[in-house]
């Protein structure tokens, strides 16, 4: 932008800061495309945005003239502008920022001055440039060494959950059109701008949210174990969460529940104590508000940093009038040396809807329970499918619509063939994380609406879509209306507005 600079005054063309902004990101996006993706690539770009309208729109409007407040001012604005990023990479905005952007960034701003002042020294002789190269190293490194020591600072920030591409693409259609309007103060269809807008928010963030209110059943892609999320209403349960992997619960369940914004734990279920199935707990606990732990029997060891309640049959959680938790097995004082048959089976029950998690029970213990089972909708297939679960017996009687099998790469025969065709007799939809990745299962009015990560859907998700494009459409042609009906009175404006500025003039 510099040399654009530069070259505009050589050649006595007017210099358009927007314009260079583009182009020198055109310039690097041909030398490599993949700039697109890098965080540092857009926040550079997106800060270097913010600051030209800053300074060409809004600080002429505020008219600030504390050089401090103004700093602040344009400190908040990059924050604003730059929200939906810094949330999607970080899930984080920080305080120590502030005085960052206070202290450091006017620092800098020297130092870049400083930086081209030097170069026509550097241009009389290789032996002149040497002593400012030094000096502009060591205030780099004056700078640097500020920044690492302001980082390890014990200062609380705000997390943020990640925004979707929607509401991010409604975020900045919201900034550009208060910036808009700070711009042309006296617009004659302002009104009618702010309405329309207004409207599509108030459908697609409000309206069509309250449509399609309901429970969701996340169930994660962490390879060879279990991690599954449940939300309704307020609460928000886990129901087992480990993998065979390592770290599974500082690299995959911590981040995928601040990127969702789901900073309190109503209840951690762990369906019994293999590793695949609680091996990220204590990352959990440590990371978030968790109300209550739970499990079927108490191990012999410390594996978890809390202390722990133990489930057995008969026990229930009535959460909401129509959302019930059953617990289905163990019966108390059971005891096995085969730990997967310890395992607690749940049954949930939202509305219509019946949904059953299983841990790891094996035929022993399914065939202990079967007169326990009902028909179901959803099924978490016990054992991830091997073939010392999943009984033609228990099928049978479970019968279910959709049955999600949880499982990676492994050497362990899972899932089991017979085991996949007993489900696909019943006339079960198979879905797996293997296969499919995140599986996020919807229940809305009893009716089950199913969207993978690989994107296999249900057919009548279709419903969500296109109840929205109608609700959108109405809108549209709603305010086309408008707009035809106070078309003499927006004319009737632009002509006073135009024959205003001829007499000012």
């Amino acid at each position: 932008m510099f040399n654009f600079l530069f070259g505009s005054e050589v050649l006595y063309r007017k210099y358009n800061s927007i314009n260079s902004l583009i182009v020198s990101a055109l310039i690097l996006l041909i030398i490599n495309p993949y700039y697109l993706f890098d965080v540092g690539f857009q926040l550079s770009y997106m800060a270097a945005l913010c600051l030209l309208v800053y300074n060409q729109i809004i600080k002429s409007r505020l008219n600030i003239k504390n050089k401090i407040l103004n700093n602040l001012m344009l400190y908040v604005f990059v924050q604003v502008f730059a929200l939906p990023i810094m949330s999607y990479y970080f899930n984080y905005v920080s305080i120590i920022g502030i005085i960052f952007n206070l202290l450091i960034v006017p620092l800098f701003s020297g130092i870049i001055i400083f930086a081209f002042a030097v170069i026509p020294i550097g241009l009389v002789s290789s032996y002149t440039i040497v002593l400012p190269l030094k000096l502009l190293d060591f205030m780099l490194n004056s700078v640097n060494y500020a920044i690492n020591i302001g980082s390890k600072l014990n200062v609380t920030g705000l997390e943020i959950g990640s925004m979707t591409v929607i509401s991010t693409i409604y975020y900045y259609i919201f900034l550009a059109m208060l910036i808009y309007f700070i711009k042309f103060d006296k617009l004659c269809c302002k009104k009618l701008t702010f309405s329309a807008v207004s409207i599509f928010y108030i459908i697609d963030l409000l309206i069509v949210p309250m449509q399609f209110r309901g429970l969701s059943l996340d169930i994660i892609d962490v390879g060879q174990g279990v991690f599954i999320n449940l939300n309704y209403d307020r609460y928000n349960l886990i129901f087992d969460v480990g993998s065979n992997s390592d770290n599974i619960g500082k690299y995959v369940a911590v981040p995928y529940l601040i990127k969702r914004g789901r900073k309190n734990i109503d209840g951690i279920f762990i369906s019994h104590f293999h590793e695949d199935h609680y091996s990220g707990v204590n990352d959990l606990i440590d990371s978030f508000n968790v109300q209550a732990v739970y499990s079927s029997y108490t191990s012999s060891k410390k594996l978890i940093d809390t202390d722990y309640s133990v489930l057995n049959s008969n026990q229930r959680f009535n959460l909401k009038n129509d959302f019930k938790i059953k617990i289905l097995w163990p019966d108390k004082g059971y005891s096995s040396s085969n730990e997967n048959n310890m395992s607690n089976v749940y049954l949930l029950e939202y509305g219509k809807i019946k949904m059953l998690i299983t841990g790891d029970i094996e035929k022993e213990a399914e065939d202990l329970i079967l007169e326990r089972l009902e028909d179901v909708d959803i099924v978490i297939v016990p054992h991830h499918g091997s073939k010392t679960s999943s009984s033609e017996a228990f099928v049978d009687k479970i019968n279910p619509e959709i049955a999600v099998f949880s499982y990676g790469r492994n050497s362990y025969g899972i899932p089991s063939n017979d085991v996949i065709n007993r489900y696909n007799n019943a006339g079960s939809k198979i879905l797996s994380t293997f296969n499919d990745g995140e599986i996020n299962l919807m229940v809305i009015k009893d009716k089950i609406y199913y969207n993978t990560y690989m994107g296999n859907h249900s057919e009548n998700i279709k419903e969500i879509y296109r109840y929205n494009t109608e609700l959108n459409l109405t809108a549209f042609i709603a305010i086309i209306l408008i707009a035809c009906f106070n078309k003499e009175y927006i004319k009737d404006r632009v002509v006073y507005g135009i024959l205003n500025n001829n007499i000012l003039s």
